[in-house]
């Protein structure tokens, strides 16, 4: 029984790994063949958003009423500067952060509207499209399934879909995305198995792939080394004549062979294929021949057949060795 739960875990093992290292060489074809992502976002265009501090008399940061945060950094929004109070220091930055903002030449807290939001995205943007209204949209985001933060979005008419997701506090652009890079974008999720969109290589989904994988390697070095048919110790290797009954014909063949052969390998040897779905395996117990009624019995054919097919002589193909089955019918009655 051992070698046919081992049989039988490889294959579906075999089943699994097959697919993804298809998908592997795949997309591992695109990324080497057929992606430019230089090509992809034509549109995108950088914004000047820095002015001038000379001459300018800027609010003292120590007299801004508020918590006293962890940073203290001097942003620019379309020329005008702006105190931004960190309250965590994310190790990415796509991971949830915790700030605010305050008019640098005021002291006052500062929001963003939309309409600036969308002067940002105007720049941002070099095609002729119109964009749309700004939307104020929160995780999880399609085309950034990473994002732990609220980003505005702005879309834009043209052939591609583009769209344009900028920082919710500052109005920084955050990415600058369209089809053609959506379309990389799941070519990377497939290569990586990043189905959740944690931005790691070393996730739980790789981890169960590496287990099956050795699993696999496992399964396959002991179907290697014990999974063959067990041969009497006694067994001579001098050729034995295999009889077969055939239904359909008055007289039996007769087939010269090794008595150390399946009774499965034997045939296919003299081209007769008897049916099976797992190649001799021991899985699918579909090549079944008549053999006399003490022919012997394993585990295997104890699982696939009933007591009285054993009974009767109905063993199968690939569990006999042609030494100990030396006369069959076929078809089985």
């Amino acid at each position: 029984m051992m070698r046919l739960l081992m049989a039988n875990w490889h294959k579906w093992l075999a089943l699994l790994v097959f697919m993804q290292l298809l998908i592997w060489l795949t997309t591992g074809l695109y990324f080497n063949s057929l992606m430019d992502s230089a090509d992809n976002v034509t549109t995108e265009r950088l914004v000047q958003h820095e002015g001038y501090l000379p001459g300018r008399q800027l609010y003292p940061v120590q007299a801004i009423a508020a918590p006293p945060p962890v940073a203290i950094s001097l942003v620019w929004v379309l020329g005008s500067p702006y105190y931004q109070f960190d309250y965590n220091q994310p190790l990415h930055d796509y991971y949830l952060k915790q700030r605010r903002l305050f008019n640098a030449t005021t002291g006052v807290p500062w929001q963003i509207s939309p309409e600036q939001i969308a002067k940002i995205a105007e720049q941002a943007y070099s095609g002729r499209a119109t964009g749309s209204k700004p939307v104020l949209i929160s995780p999880p985001i399609d085309d950034l399934p990473r994002q732990q933060n609220p980003l505005w979005q702005v879309r834009f008419a043209d052939e591609y879909s583009t769209a344009i997701y900028l920082d919710a506090l500052t109005g920084h652009v955050i990415k600058h995305t369209n089809d053609r890079q959506r379309f990389d974008d799941l070519m990377f999720t497939l290569h990586f198995m990043d189905y959740s969109g944690s931005g790691f290589f070393n996730h739980p989904l790789i981890i169960v792939f590496a287990t099956a994988t050795c699993l696999l390697s496992l399964s396959g070095g002991y179907l290697l080394i014990f999974g063959s048919r067990q041969r009497p110790a006694a067994q001579s290797a001098t050729p034995v004549t295999l009889t077969i009954n055939f239904a359909s014909t008055a007289e039996p063949a007769r087939l010269e062979v090794r008595p150390t052969d399946t009774v499965f390998n034997a045939l296919s040897k003299h081209n007769i294929e008897l049916p099976s779905e797992c190649g001799g395996a021991g899985t699918c117990g579909k090549c079944r021949v008549q053999c006399s009624a003490d022919t012997p019995v394993n585990d295997v054919e104890h699982y696939h057949l009933s007591e009285q097919q054993l009974a009767s002589g109905i063993r199968l193909g690939c569990q006999q060795l042609t030494g100990t089955c030396q006369q069959l019918q076929l078809p089985y009655r």
